[in-house]
Formats: structure tokens, C-alpha cells, sequence
């Protein structure tokens, strides 16, 4: 067992075995280290107080009671260092060849599971970062990059998916663009179609209105004339009443005198001004006639109504073939409303409105 004063020394600590000159780093990082000593203790813990750690910062991992915010990652040791742990790699000669980045959070991952070694190198087969183990085994053969050369690569490509994505995006923004300029133009002609379609059934509406006051008034006339007729003839039905009821008030009075002369004077002289006792005959009005009328009306509405939807679905129809044989969407076009016949004369009695 060698002695306890020529054992070797920590490669952190100083440059060589003990016994041997130290090194100017070696000096200089002593009078670091005395100089820090003197300072007051409250002044180095207040340092590390007043510094923030995040939940993203990446913490010291030589730092064992009071964790530190790391100042950079060892690629080689595959640690993070606070600034106090980091001042064996800027001083001592064996680091100067350790590659120093910035605070890595995953800087563990960098070695291979497997074989324990740095990912140093990308496979381009299975595109994945192996370490030179790796590729004598289940990768040989495969072409692989360094990871700075792949990083290149990738990254050329990264650029040239984002122009892409970019050119994509433009053209899907412009798609949509049109698609909204299409979806206000449809419904702004829609409401147009809306228009028009409320103004020509306005126009039926007018029509049946039309009709009806026809109806109506053709209906009132027929009412005035029956009801003339009906009246007349009981106006007439009680005169003769009231004739007949004097009558035999007269003959009541006559039956009564005791004077056989003036008896029959009296029933002679009024036997020759009677009308008789007969009644006028009475034309009982049937109602047949307004039934008839009735039908007529509802035969004709119910004609106007299936030719009306037959002719709007027909029309409809022809219109949705056509632009299935043109291999076009239906456009909604207004509706033109139907020309009027001028030639047609307006009805000026039942006869001309029935006819």
C-alpha cells in the first residue's frame, strides 16, 4: 500500500501526484480559493439566496445542500455545473478538452442506454443518434453522420418543410378566403331569392284576394236577389192573410144577423167582391243553387292549387336535371314573375267571372 503522501491526487484538485510543482492554473486557482475564504460568510450565502431558480432552469448537480443554478453542461461528463463546480473545467488542463455548452436539462440522455457511451453519430438508415458502439453492431453497414453534419442536414431541410408549411398555409388562408367571400356572396343571393320569393306570393296572395272579393260579391248578389224573391213573396203571403182574416171577421158578423134579408143581401154583395179564399202560390226558394256554388268554388280552388304545385315542382325539377347534366352546382337565380295577359278582359258580371 503506497503512503498516504504520495497517493494520487484528485485530477479536480490539482494537476499532478503530490510531491510535484504545482502549475501557474494550480497557483492562481489557490489564490482564488484563499481569497474567497477571507470573504464574510454572509456575503457568499446571501449571493446564492438572492438567486432565483426556476422550475426550467437547470440545477447544479455537484451542488448537494443548497442546489445552484447551472452556468453550463459538460458533453464529456454529461453534467451540469454551477459556477463554483465549474471552475475545475476553465482551470485545469485535463478539461480543457471537455466540450462546455449551455445549461442542459436532458444532458443524461446524451448516452447510449445500451452501451453506456456518447451518441457521437446519427444513423441516416434508421435516423436515430448511436454511439460508435452501435454502429459496429445492429447498425453497421448503415450511413452515418457526425451530429453536427446531421444537424446541418436537417436543419436544411427543417427550412425547407417550414417554406413549404409556409407556401401551404398561404395557399389554405387564400382557400378560405374565397370560401367566405363564397359563403357571403351565397348568402346574399339567398336572401335576394328570399325577396323574391316573398314578393310573388305576395302577388298570389293578392290574386286569391282578388278572387274572393269577386266571390264574395258575385255571393252577396246571389243573396240580395233570393232574399228579394223570398221576401216579395211573403210580403205578398201576408196580405193575403190579413184579406183572408177580414173576411171571415166580415162572414162571422153576417152569420150572426137575425134579419134573413139583409143576410142575404149582405153575403150576395160580398160574395161578388171576393177574391175567393184561395192562396197565391208560393215558389219555395231551394238552396241547391248556392250548393252548386259551393262545389264550383272549391272544385276550382283545388284545380288552381295542384296545377300551382305541379308546375312549381315540375319546373323546379327540370331546373335541378339540367344542372345535373351540366355537372354544375344550381345557382339560385331570382324568380321572374309570370307575365299578365293583357288581352284578358276583367270580369264585369258573374256570367263573365263564372265563364
Amino acid at each position: 500500500m503506497e503512503a498516504e503522501g504520495n497517493s494520487p491526487a484528485c485530477s479536480s484538485c490539482q494537476n499532478g501526484i503530490a510531491g510535484e510543482n504545482p502549475s501557474p492554473a494550480m497557483k492562481q486557482t489557490e489564490e482564488k480559493i484563499q481569497k474567497s475564504a477571507q470573504e464574510e460568510p454572509g456575503e457568499k450565502s446571501g449571493c446564492r439566496e438572492d438567486e432565483a431558480l426556476c422550475e426550467d432552469d437547470v440545477w447544479c448537480d455537484s451542488c448537494i445542500e443548497s442546489p445552484r443554478k447551472a452556468k453550463k453542461s459538460c458533453l464529456t461528463c454529461l453534467v451540469s455545473y454551477c459556477e463554483d463546480h465549474l471552475r475545475p473545467h476553465l482551470e485545469k488542463e485535463k478539461f480543457q478538452s471537455h466540450r462546455l455548452v449551455e445549461p442542459l436539462k436532458d444532458v443524461e440522455i446524451r448516452m447510449c442506454e445500451e452501451h453506456n457511451c456518447p451518441l457521437e453519430l446519427y444513423c441516416c438508415v434508421e435516423t436515430c443518434c448511436v454511439c460508435r458502439e452501435c454502429v459496429s453492431e445492429q447498425h453497421q453497414g448503415h450511413g452515418t453522420l457526425s451530429i453536427t453534419e446531421a444537424r446541418r442536414k436537417i436543419q436544411n431541410e427543417l427550412q425547407e418543410k417550414q417554406a413549404e408549411l409556409v407556401k401551404t398555409v398561404t395557399s389554405a388562408e387564400s382557400s378560405i378566403n374565397k370560401l367566405q367571400s363564397c359563403i357571403l356572396s351565397v348568402e346574399a343571393c339567398v336572401c335576394e331569392v328570399r325577396g323574391v320569393l316573398q314578393q310573388q306570393v305576395n302577388t298570389l296572395q293578392a290574386a286569391v284576394e282578388e278572387v274572393r272579393a269577386e266571390l264574395t260579391k258575385v255571393l252577396e248578389a246571389e243573396q240580395k236577389q233570393t232574399l228579394g224573391q223570398v221576401g216579395g213573396a211573403r210580403v205578398s203571403m201576408e196580405q193575403r192573410c190579413e184579406e183572408l182574416k177580414r173576411a171571415h171577421t166580415h162572414l162571422d158578423k153576417l152569420s150572426k144577423n137575425k134579419n134573413s134579408i139583409d143576410f142575404l143581401q149582405e153575403y150576395s154583395e160580398w160574395k161578388k167582391s171576393s177574391l175567393g179564399v184561395s192562396l197565391p202560390d208560393v215558389c219555395v226558394i231551394q238552396t241547391d243553387r248556392l250548393q252548386s256554388f259551393s262545389r264550383i268554388i272549391t272544385h276550382t280552388t283545388q284545380e288552381l292549387c295542384d296545377t300551382l304545385l305541379t308546375t312549381y315542382r315540375s319546373s323546379l325539377k327540370d331546373f335541378y336535371t339540367s344542372c345535373d347534366e351540366k355537372l354544375d352546382r344550381p345557382k339560385v337565380l331570382p324568380l321572374a314573375p309570370a307575365p299578365w295577359n293583357s288581352t284578358l278582359s276583367e270580369p264585369r258580371s258573374r256570367d263573365d267571372f263564372l265563364t
